[in-house]
């Protein structure tokens, strides 16, 4: 876990309250048997989710994912049967749901008003948020064997290419 202070919605957040955020809409969006874990942050590449919080102390909230943790949360979150396929607008609707209702907790603790922009996600294989920006609050954090990033930061984070 890594945290760097600017003044900015990344620095008005604590980690841990992040975390437990991230824990509680996991038990609760996508399976209360199998919790997020603490773990060290590792260069993935999958699917990412961003929405911005624009006003007073910006941010965005990132979450990233392998291509199976995608594909799992989405059947998790479509209530879709282990073996069913899922295409990448079912990726794309879970991730980005996933990250607005992750970055929609984030902002309510913010002191002051602000807005939620839609979510975007980037993916297939897309690089995780894990370099390239020197203001964030960045989580990793295990789901089963699946890493998880979750990160707030001042602006969107550039990665380098990484593979898993």
């Amino acid at each position: 876990m890594i945290m760097l202070a600017p003044d900015n919605a990344a620095a008005l957040v604590r980690p841990d309250d992040v975390r437990l955020v991230a824990e509680e809409v996991w038990a609760t969006f996508l399976d209360p048997d199998l919790p997020l874990v603490p773990s060290a942050v590792v260069k993935i590449e999958g699917w990412t989710g961003a929405v911005a919080i624009e006003g007073d102390h910006p941010g965005i909230v990132q979450i990233a994912v392998t291509q199976s943790g995608a594909e799992r949360i989405a059947r998790n979150m479509l209530g879709l049967t282990a073996d069913t396929p899922v295409d990448d607008d079912d990726l794309t609707d879970a991730i980005g749901e996933l990250a607005n209702i992750v970055g929609g907790n984030v902002k309510s603790m913010l002191p002051s008003s602000s807005r939620l922009s839609l979510p975007r996600v980037i993916g297939p294989f897309a690089p995780s948020p894990v370099v390239g920006i020197d203001a964030r609050l960045l989580l990793g954090l295990n789901w089963g064997l699946e890493p998880v990033h979750i990160s707030v930061s001042t602006e969107p984070i550039q990665p380098e290419r990484a593979s898993l």
